[in-house]
């Protein structure tokens, strides 16, 4: 299909995967390895098969951040971003490097940008975390449909590589979330426990 319809199945496929709408039913993972797939035998470009999937990614990724951005002028959104900040550590979460993968786990590519843009992350900060999240993605996904191709020449191999790398993402993923909403617990009962201290001992100080 993909040597059928060429570079622009390649980015449309992977914009739409990467757009909060359809994010979950255009196959751009696999039209990305196909493409470089097929690159690997000789049948499309490499050098156009890698710039058109990142820039596929990329543009499907800023249509989710700019929806994001403008969202935040409805009042019910801004009030859902203004609790979901009450619960987590936003900021910590933007700047973790492990934002850097958040393209990996398919569940969580077209949302990410979106909660990005709603909560205000900095258009400057946005674009480093774009051009190296894109960059990490498209590159692994270009060397295992290109690796494949070339030693095996089977892209059901090339497939299967792709699946698996995935599930692994998407296990840490969890792993991560879990760690990470017990950490912020523990420091939110810390807090609670040492106000609840200090207000004790103003109670129980003799007035002067």
């Amino acid at each position: 299909m993909v040597a059928e319809i060429g570079y622009g199945a390649i980015f449309l496929l992977l914009l739409l995967e990467s757009t909060v709408i359809v994010g979950l039913f255009a196959p751009g993972v696999f039209a990305l390895i196909g493409g470089s797939f097929l690159a690997a035998l000789g049948k499309l470009d490499p050098v156009l098969v890698y710039a058109v999937g990142w820039l596929g990614v990329f543009a499907g990724d800023a249509i989710g951040y700019v929806l994001g951005r403008n969202a935040t002028r409805f009042s019910r959104v801004r009030s859902l971003v203004d609790r979901l900040s009450a619960r987590v550590d936003i900021e910590a979460i933007r700047g973790s490097w492990k934002l850097w993968f958040f393209q990996f786990p398919v569940v969580i590519r077209a949302p990410v940008p979106l909660l990005l843009g709603a909560t205000v992350m900095s258009m400057r900060r946005w674009l480093v975390l774009e051009v190296i999240a894109t960059s990490l993605f498209v590159s692994t996904l270009y060397a295992i449909g290109y690796s494949t191709g070339a030693v095996t020449g089977s892209f059901e191999a090339a497939e299967r590589n792709a699946a698996i790398l995935q599930v692994i993402f998407l296990v840490l993923l969890v792993v991560f979330t879990l760690v990470g909403i017990v950490r912020y617990r523990m420091r939110r009962g810390k807090t609670t426990r040492r106000t609840e201290k200090d207000c004790a001992t103003r109670d129980v100080r003799p007035s002067s």
